[in-house]
């Protein structure tokens, strides 16, 4: 990318570095260590106390371990959104539950040395808590459902039946120190114990207690238990079900351990956010500190407390024997700016940033402002309009000219369901909205022309202007993973695929490429295909067993890139010569964002917000670069540079 690797002159302006060591940005296994924040709220924070590890999970898929010169180790574990985080407690791993709040609920366990995914366990309800056993045996996961809590083991994810009976929904679940016990809390307002050599709930072992207690935690060597329910905080007896005192609160966060012998949690009062200690009958204020974002998460740990904001920035404070309150400042700072979409029209890279959308040509040399941004994720364009929408939203989608000038977007078209998939496809726009509905949409006239109703649907894709492929779940009718719908006389085929489910949909304009899950008696399987419409027959192009979890098949210049399989990002020729794949060594699958062709390079977006740059003919790895907040690209191969207003 000419744009990217021209050498410019220091702005005169004041400058810092970034002190930012991403040197292997986009490389799967690197390190990725700075002071750079989460992207969206912290949804958790967990401590390992046997090294003083903090792990901080986000919205943004992102887990950050941070180290104690208050630079971060970032991962980019998911592409949706993380709830929960556990730690093993003797190995260094992590099990995170990862989901789109609506179909996907999935917990997945990371080698945080390696940073390998050991193993991923797919739900079929929302996870409601998660945690290992004390010595680190079992993964311990409940869901919303009869059957409750779910054993697997720690080191391979094989299930385990131990208990004779079910659960039933749980949100907390402990073993003993030894693992010869379990106690679980069900929101219905019980305690239960069990005895895990038997299998058994263990005689006069289930106590009646407040209902609906949301952040339940076990304490005092697992003497003591409590819960917030209806503004107040009750400390309850673990070994009886009574409450033994509460205690008003606001919006706490628990940051208690296991350890503590009094219950420790942080409250806002209006002004400052305050950590107490219950001891007796009152809370105790420990030390204060004052955040610019709301607080929403939080741990204790063996020097201090870390806690987490909506905006994505993390606090320390160190643990002080008097009440002080500390300074406000989050120990992350941005370094960089963050790229939400990218896309090409015309020899013209466009990028879309949280406030501007940008472009770069091969000539300026120079990322300029073509428009702001009034809070819109995603791009796409046409020779003659690039669009603005945000997926899994039903915010209206505008376009821009691109031949005329406009100080503000026009109006295109407002979903019905949120947007799973945005596709240009000649002189048509497919939009999937929800799973349930495929719309067809002139982009010279920006009128509405088709809309086509089902479920089930995952992905669409148009050929030859009239022929609708929709990729689906057998689950639903026509029992067929993929459909073909005549757009002008409105005929259904059903397209003879044998698998479960198709999805990931892209075309050349002749041939339609994806990806297919197939389950049978033998096994599960996934691959990659082609499907000839002229023949109306498909070929693997590649195969594997077990589910692959995908997010993108793009077709681009006769050549296929895909996410499926493995780590990578992945180039197949169209021709489905599957020997000749190549992997883009540095991109990582679990980043993939968005991928594009700009002049004689391929570049490659990531959920972090950078791009890696390779040649389209060798794929050799020629930079990753980020955005500076003077809107020019840095290599984060040598020093970063920025600068300040």
């Amino acid at each position: 990318m000419k744009s990217l690797n021209k050498q410019r002159k220091t702005s005169a302006k004041v400058i810092f570095s970034l002190i930012f060591v991403f040197f292997a940005l986009g490389t799967a296994n690197a390190q990725r260590i700075s002071t750079q924040p989460h992207f969206s709220q912290v949804s958790a924070i967990a401590y390992k106390e046997d090294n003083g590890s903090v792990f901080s999970a986000g919205e943004d898929g992102m887990v950050i371990n941070w180290a104690n010169n208050y630079e971060g180790d970032h991962y980019q574990c998911s592409d949706l959104i993380i709830r929960k985080i556990a730690v093993h407690p003797n190995r260094n791993e992590i099990a995170i539950y990862e989901t789109d709040d609506v179909s996907t609920y999935r917990v997945t366990v990371w080698d945080w040395t390696y940073k390998n995914k050991k193993y991923s366990k797919t739900l079929k309800d929302s996870v409601t808590c998660l945690s290992y056993s004390a010595q680190g045996t079992y993964l311990m996961i409940g869901t919303a459902t009869l059957k409750g809590l779910n054993f697997f083991y720690a080191d391979n994810g094989y299930t385990k039946n131990i208990l004779n009976d079910s659960t039933g929904p749980v949100t907390m679940a402990k073993t003993s120190r030894t693992e010869s016990s379990l106690v679980v809390y069900s929101p219905s307002g019980q305690l239960v114990y069990y005895d895990l050599k038997t299998g058994k709930e263990k005689p006069n072992g289930r106590f009646a207690t407040v209902a609906n207690l949301e952040q339940p935690v076990l304490y005092n060597n697992n003497m003591n238990f409590a819960g917030f329910a209806d503004g107040k905080i009750h400390v309850i007896s673990a070994t009886s079900g009574k409450t033994e005192k509460t205690q008003n609160a606001r919006t706490p966060v628990f940051c208690t351990v296991n350890s503590d012998s009094n219950l420790c949690y942080m409250d806002y009062d209006g002004a400052l956010y305050t950590v107490y200690s219950i001891e007796d009958d009152t809370a105790k204020k420990l030390q204060a500190l004052t955040a610019s974002s709301k607080l929403c998460a939080g741990v204790k740990t063996a020097t201090g407390f870390y806690f987490g904001s909506e905006q994505g920035d993390i606090y320390q404070i160190d643990r002080s024997d008097e009440y002080i309150v500390s300074r406000s400042d989050p120990i992350t700072v941005p370094t960089y700016k963050q790229i939400l979409d990218i896309c090409t029209a015309n020899d013209v890279l466009y990028m879309l940033t949280e406030d501007y959308l940008l472009k770069a040509d091969q000539t300026n040399q120079i990322a300029e402002v073509f428009a702001s941004n009034p809070g819109y994720t995603n791009l796409a364009a046409t020779d003659t309009e690039i669009y603005l929408y945000s997926a899994n939203t039903r915010n209206p989608i505008t376009c821009y000219s691109l031949l005329v000038e406009q100080e503000e977007s026009t109006f295109v078209y407002l979903p019905s369901s949120s947007i799973q998939s945005f596709k240009i496809c000649g002189d048509k726009i497919v939009l999937l909205e929800g799973n349930s509905a495929v719309t067809i949409i002139n982009s010279v006239n920006r009128t509405v022309e088709k809309r086509f109703t089902g479920t089930g649907y995952f992905d669409a894709e148009l050929l030859n202007g009239t022929e609708l492929y929709i990729g689906k779940s057998t689950a639903t009718n026509p029992k067929s993973p993929m459909i073909m719908i005549d757009i002008t006389t409105g005929e259904t085929v059903s397209m003879n695929l044998r698998a479960n489910a198709a999805y990931c949909l892209a075309s050349d304009g002749v041939n339609l490429y994806g990806q297919m899950y197939t389950e049978t008696k033998t096994g599960k399987t996934s691959s990659l295909f082609c499907f000839r419409p002229a023949n109306r027959d498909y070929k693997a192009l590649w195969s594997e067993n077990g589910e692959n979890i995908s997010t993108m098949t793009k077709v681009i210049n006769g050549k296929i890139y895909t996410d499926f399989s493995q780590d990578q990002v992945t180039v197949v020729p169209s021709s489905g010569i599957t020997s000749y794949k190549t992997r883009l060594n540095g991109s990582s699958a679990q980043n993939l964002k968005n991928i594009a062709v700009f002049g004689d390079e391929v570049l490659v977006l990531n959920s972090r917000g950078t791009i890696s740059a390779y040649k389209e003919t060798t794929f050799r790895n020629v930079g990753t670069y980020v955005l500076g907040f003077d809107n020019e690209f840095y290599s984060v191969t040598s020093s970063v540079t920025s600068y300040a207003q």
